[in-house]
């Protein structure tokens, strides 16, 4: 079991990786700029949220944590996950184009390519085939479970699973101070990608530790290292990160949550790939209402090889039958910590320091795929050694099976409103429609979406969090202009105002054209040009003392 393999080997993986996420996540790359899922608040979340990151790791990585967004609030980013590795293997394409679509996409490729790569070397170290690394490749990286999560890029971030336990597999293999930190590294990559994520691989990474733990030193001392290392490299973000959140009273949210997003046996036989929606179809028909649709099905392709490579490596024996029963033992617990505290072990992992934070069980489901994926490649390994056509076929039948549509929008052309606001000097910005109902703040997503053109402060926002005071000023504020409003947003220090006019209906916006007449010399239009209008506030009226 090595994963030794030249430099064209690696190559050609590279190769093949790039073709397929082209091709497994069409339109991503091919309309880099200008495809997202714009329909959804979640998308137009994690749009601002990775060029948010983008943005503040190549102009001012000091201020990462003090996001546009609520002002004047500060901290604002800690509201919710950071997203810290998102935005920045979005930076290449943020860079090259200014845009924050551009940094999504680029950040969903590179993330999709890493997952493609590590799968792969991950499963060839174990198995010595490299066929049985990209079949291992395809069956994770576009796994159902992923290709569900378009709307949030620490979910889809996947490639952190084989990235750590690759680097544990060769720490295992030969322990060393070098190979510790280097899995140390790879710990804090997956803290810093996605808190669940970090926290399932601490869990992952304690059961195989104990699972292959010797009487070696150097085994001990390698673990230590990493412990060290991923410590040293997580810290100095996750510290100020608490403290942003304690400071601004972010709690906690209780156990029905945990129940609401429990898996159920609908969810492991629902997916979103255009060969199962059939099924899928047949299968939501009798879901409950108040279950939220969890996207958990590994694929038939996995199912049968990965359940085949189990059985082969049993019979095989030796260190392969050992690494298959730990994969075994991962997907297994995955699966069942999946269905929630009724299932009974979710309860018992969320005693653990820290795990409690784990408020979503269906995400374990995404270990299911994964230990399949690896099993699957004990069956690969054994049926193409001397059949590579075998692989060949695999490969492409569950590229097949696993393709989905992208429910991508297209960004229409960005009105000048938006344009101008980034040329203009520094100065706080308002945008209205002002959602005021807390069941419509994911609506604030909007105007972050637009802000990430322009990056000036504004008063929108939307978080898990929402700060002291932003509900209570949401509903007055909305009668701007008129006397109340102006000192509320004097208070604020608002400069800048922008109306999306399209999303007034006939008498809302007949009612909003009648407030301006009385305020002509405090509101200076600086373009109405289309259905987006930007006014300056150049002075305040009597009685709007701040």
């Amino acid at each position: 079991m090595s994963d030794k393999s030249g430099w064209q080997t690696r190559a050609g993986v590279i190769a093949l990786g790039i073709f397929l996420t082209i091709v497994m996540t069409y339109p991503t790359v091919t309309a880099l700029m200008t495809a997202g899922r714009l329909g959804t608040s979640d998308g137009r979340y994690s749009i601002w949220n990775v060029g948010w990151v983008a943005h503040a790791l190549t102009t001012n990585p000091l201020g990462l944590f003090d996001a546009n967004i609520f002002y004047p609030a500060s901290g604002t980013l800690a509201y919710s996950e950071p997203n810290v590795i998102g935005g920045a293997l979005g930076v290449p394409t943020y860079l090259a184009t200014g845009s924050p679509i551009a940094a999504l996409n680029g950040a969903i490729a590179l993330g999709t390519l890493l997952s493609f790569f590590f799968m792969w070397a991950l499963v060839r170290r174990l198995t010595g085939s490299s066929v049985a690394g990209v079949l291992a490749a395809v069956t994770f990286t576009f796994s159902p479970f992923v290709s569900a999560r378009t709307a949030h890029i620490q979910l889809y971030l996947v490639f952190v699973f084989p990235m750590v336990v690759h680097a544990f597999v060769r720490m295992v293999d030969g322990p060393s101070v070098l190979r510790g930190a280097w899995l140390g590294v790879t710990m804090a990559i997956a803290a810093l990608t996605c808190g669940y994520y970090g926290l399932l691989l601490i869990a992952l990474m304690g059961l195989l530790a104990a699972w292959w733990a010797t009487w070696d030193l150097a085994y001990w001392r390698s673990l230590a290292v990493g412990a060290v290392v991923t410590a040293a490299l997580v810290l100095p973000v996750v510290v100020p990160y608490m403290a942003i959140r304690a400071e601004a009273g972010a709690g906690g949210r209780g156990g029905v949550e945990s129940r609401t997003y429990a898996a159920s046996w609908r969810d492991y036989l629902t997916s979103g790939t255009d060969a199962h929606a059939v099924f899928s179809r047949r299968v939501a028909a009798g879901r409950p209402a108040d279950r939220s649709v969890e996207v958990l099905f590994p694929g038939v392709v996995v199912l049968v090889v990965g359940v085949a490579g189990f059985v082969a490596a049993v019979r095989r024996g030796g260190r392969q039958r050992r690494w298959a029963l730990s994969t075994a033992a991962v997907a297994g617990l995955g699966l069942w910590a999946s269905f929630g505290p009724d299932a009974g072990l979710y309860t018992l992992i969320a005693q653990l320091p820290g795990m409690e934070l784990l408020r979503a069980p269906a995400r374990f489901g995404i270990l299911v795929p994964f230990g399949l994926s690896i099993a699957g490649g004990y069956a690969v390994a054994q049926w193409t050694r001397h059949r590579t056509w075998v692989g060949v076929a695999l490969v492409l039948l569950a590229a097949a099976e696993l393709k989905s549509t992208w429910p991508l929008d297209q960004m229409p052309p960005l009105p000048a409103a938006y344009r101008l606001l980034a040329q203009l000097p520094p100065g706080p910005v308002i945008e209205y429609p002002f959602p005021y109902r807390r069941t419509d703040f994911h609506n604030h997503t909007k105007a972050m979406l637009h802000s990430a053109y322009h990056w000036r402060p504004i008063v929108n926002g939307y978080s898990d969090f929402t700060p002291d005071g932003f509900e209570e000023m949401a509903g007055p504020v909305n009668a701007f202009p008129d006397p109340s409003s102006f000192q509320l947003l004097r208070s604020l220090g608002v400069r800048y105002v922008v109306w999306r006019a399209s999303e007034y209906n006939g008498e809302a916006r007949a009612i909003l054209e009648a407030r301006f007449a009385p305020y002509g010399e405090h509101l200076r239009p600086l373009t109405r040009d289309g259905d987006v209008w930007l006014y300056e506030i150049v002075s305040w009226p009597e009685g709007a003392q701040p």
